[in-house]
């Protein structure tokens, strides 16, 4: 099997600082507590990536509204054929972004098909259900570190999800952790929401060590009355 490419990575190192403030400050190996957070944090990729699951389904109507014609009255003759819905749909897409371009069919920029109402909704189940294809590129991260399973529409694709987790990290923390997310298109998908998560990872370590302090205080002040 070929290695995969790797298209958007995320490592530890953006909490580690963090990381291994906590398991020296309760004994607790600094591995673990990295493992939690890269599963943590697979699983918020996977949630908050674009394009959201709403807004994904509009744009794919939108886009084969662009790319084909409804008509009501008809003969076989000028429709196209089941077998080339979805080639005349990946034809119209652009390369870089996968959407149908706004103009296509206008000023000898692309020819929209003819196709039946019966055809254009089967053929848009199909294209809505592919939906969630690259937020599933993080599973292989968060299945490794011990995540929680995304919502069913982006768990759908998991036989078939993109991506792979990759560990060189020892027990006491030396080394690296890192997640992949192999879709081609996963990096235009991401915006700010990486930064957004990695943050979240960091401020949920300093609530652990906090909160683990206000018990230790509650234990001591316990233990004094």
């Amino acid at each position: 099997m070929p290695q995969q490419k790797p298209i958007l990575s995320v490592t530890d190192a953006g909490f580690r600082r963090q990381a291994d403030k906590l398991a020296k400050q309760y004994g607790l190996r600094a591995k673990d507590i990295m493992i939690k957070q890269m599963g943590l944090w697979g699983t918020d990729l996977a949630k908050r990536m674009y394009p959201k699951r709403k807004d994904a389904r509009i744009a794919i109507e939108h886009d084969l509204n662009r790319a084909f014609i409804v008509l009501k009255n008809y003969s076989n003759d000028n429709l196209i054929s089941d077998a080339d819905v979805a080639v005349h749909h990946k034809e119209t897409r652009d390369r870089r972004t996968g959407r149908v371009k706004w103009n296509y069919g206008r000023s000898g920029s692309g020819k929209r098909k003819f196709i039946s109402q019966r055809k254009m909704n089967k053929y848009r189940r199909v294209a809505q259900a592919k939906i969630g294809t690259v937020h599933a590129g993080w599973i292989p991260m968060i299945k490794y570190y011990g995540g929680k399973m995304p919502p069913k529409w982006i768990a759908q694709h998991a036989s078939k999800a993109k991506g792979r987790a990759i560990d060189r990290m020892k027990a006491k923390g030396t080394g690296f952790l890192v997640g992949i997310n192999s879709v081609g298109y996963a990096s235009r998908m991401i915006k700010d929401v990486l930064s957004f998560t990695a943050n979240r990872r960091r401020r949920d370590l300093i609530k652990q060590m906090k909160e683990g302090i206000r018990l230790e205080s509650g234990k001591f002040n316990r233990a004094k009355t």
